[in-house]
C-alpha cells in the first residue's frame, strides 16, 4: 500500500509540473518539445514501476525457473557450462552498469553544476538576481514556488532532480531485468549447443562396456540408454527455455509496445532539438547525453534480442553435430522433432497482434498459417508412426512440439 501511495504522489506531482511547464512555456516550440520528452520518460516510469509491482511475482517465478537444476551438464572439454553462466552473469552486471551510467550521467550533467555554482553564491552570500546561469531551472518543468535566491535555487533544483532520479532507477532497473532475463535465455540456448555437441562424448564417460555393438555399426544398448536419457534432459531444457521465452512475452509485450513507442518520440524529438539549438550552448550538450543515453538503451534491447535469435537459430545445427550416426531410430526422431520444432525463429515480440491483419498482406498471413498447419501434420504423424518404437514415457516429451 506505502508503494502504491508513493507512485501515485509521485506521479501526481511530475504530471502536474510537466502540464505547467507545457502551460508556462507554450509559445516556445523548442521548450515545450523538452518538457515533452521529460513527461514521457515521466509516463515510462511510471507505467515500469506499475508494471513491477502488478508482474514481480510472475516474474521471479520465470527467474526460479532458470535457474533449475534441470540445466545442470558435466564439463567437457572446452565445454563449460557453470564458467558460461558466470560471464553471462557478469557481463549482464556490466550491460546494466553501463545502462546505469548514462541516464545518471544525463541527470547529473544537468544538475550537479547548477547545483554548485548556486551553493558557490550562497556561501559567499551573493545575490543570484541577474545572473543569466540561474533564470532556468536545468529542465523547464513546473516548480511551484519562485526560485529568486542561491537557498531557493538549490531546493527547486532538488525538487525536480530527485523524482527523476527515482523515475531514472525505475526506468533502468526494469530494463536492466528485461535485459538480462534474454540474455540468460540466450546463454542456456548456447550451453544447450554444446550439451548437444558434446552429448556422446559425455555419456561415453559413463559406460563401463563397450561404446559399440558387435557389428560395430551401432551404439550399445549401455550408451544408448545414456544418450536417450541425455536427449530427455536436453529437450526438457529446451522445453523450459521455450516455456520462459513464451513468459516472458506474455508478461512484458503491453510494456514492450510502450517503450518502442516512447523510444522512437523520445529519439525524433531529441534529434529536432538538436537540429534547433546552437552547437556551443549548455542545451545542445544536454540533448547530446541524453540522445546517446536513449541510443544504448535502445541498443541494449536490440542486441539481447538478437543474440536471443541467433542462439535459437544455431541449435539445429549443433543437433546435428550431436555424433548421432551411431544411433538408433528412436534417438534420430527426436532429433527430427526438435530440429523442426526449432525452423520457427524465437522472438520476443511487442503487443502488435491487432494490428498484424492491417500491417500484413493477406499472402503473407495465408503462408504462415498453412506452413504452421502442415508443421503440426508432419508433427503428429511422425510421433503416431514411431510411438511404437518410442521408449517408454518418451512421447510426452515431445508435447510442446504440437501445440
Amino acid at each position: 500500500m506505502f508503494k502504491v501511495l508513493a507512485l501515485l504522489l509521485t506521479l501526481g506531482f511530475s504530471t502536474y509540473s510537466v502540464a505547467m511547464g507545457v502551460i508556462v512555456h507554450i509559445d516556445d516550440f523548442s521548450i515545450v518539445m523538452e518538457v515533452f520528452n521529460v513527461g514521457v520518460t515521466i509516463l515510462l516510469s511510471g507505467a515500469k514501476t506499475t508494471f513491477w509491482l502488478v508482474n514481480g511475482e510472475k516474474i521471479k517465478l520465470i527467474m526460479y525457473r532458470l535457474e533449475s537444476s534441470v540445466f545442470h551438464c558435466e564439463e567437457v572439454d572446452d565445454f563449460k557450462p557453470e564458467f558460461t553462466v558466470n560471464q553471462a552473469k557478469n557481463s549482464g552486471v556490466n550491460y546494466a552498469f553501463l545502462l546505469l551510467l548514462f541516464s545518471h550521467l544525463v541527470l547529473g550533467l544537468g544538475y550537479i553544476p547548477a547545483i554548485c555554482i548556486a551553493l558557490w553564491y550562497r556561501i559567499n552570500d551573493l545575490p543570484i538576481t541577474n545572473v543569466k546561469t540561474f533564470e532556468t531551472l536545468p529542465y523547464y518543468i513546473h516548480i511551484p514556488f519562485e526560485h529568486d535566491t542561491a537557498l531557493k535555487y538549490v531546493l527547486a533544483c532538488l525538487s525536480q532532480c530527485i523524482p527523476m532520479y527515482l523515475y531514472v532507477n525505475a526506468f533502468i532497473g526494469v530494463d536492466s531485468l528485461f535485459m538480462n532475463l534474454m540474455n540468460f535465455i540466450a546463454t542456456h540456448m548456447f550451453i544447450l549447443q554444446g550439451a548437444f555437441r558434446t552429448m556422446r562424448k559425455r555419456c561415453v564417460r559413463k559406460i563401463r562396456g563397450n561404446d559399440l555393438a558387435p557389428d560395430g555399426l551401432h551404439n550399445s544398448d549401455e550408451l544408448e540408454g545414456f544418450m536417450m536419457e541425455e536427449m530427455k534432459k536436453c529437450i526438457q531444457h529446451l522445453q523450459i527455455l521455450l516455456r520462459s521465452c513464451k513468459d516472458i512475452e506474455d508478461t512484458f509485450k503491453f510494456l514492450s509496445l510502450v517503450q518502442a513507442l516512447g523510444t522512437i518520440y523520445i529519439l525524433c524529438t531529441t534529434l529536432l532539438l538538436l537540429s534547433t539549438t546552437p552547437v556551443l550552448t549548455k542545451e545542445f550538450g544536454k540533448n547530446i547525453f541524453y540522445l546517446v543515453g536513449v541510443i544504448v538503451q535502445l541498443g541494449l534491447y536490440c542486441w539481447f534480442g538478437n543474440q536471443l535469435t541467433l542462439q535459437a537459430a544455431n541449435l539445429p545445427l549443433a543437433l546435428w553435430e550431436s555424433d548421432w550416426l551411431e544411433t538408433r531410430k528412436p534417438f534420430k526422431i527426436c532429433m527430427l522433432l526438435t530440429m523442426m520444432r526449432l525452423r520457427r525463429p524465437l522472438l520476443i515480440n511487442a503487443d502488435i497482434e491487432r494490428c498484424k491483419g492491417r500491417i500484413m498482406s493477406i499472402d503473407n498471413g495465408s503462408n504462415s498459417t498453412l506452413s504452421k498447419n502442415v508443421d503440426v501434420t508432419i508433427w503428429r504423424c511422425n510421433l503416431s508412426r514411431c510411438s511404437n518404437t518410442l521408449p517408454n514415457n518418451s512421447t510426452s516429451l515431445f508435447s510442446i512440439f504440437v501445440t
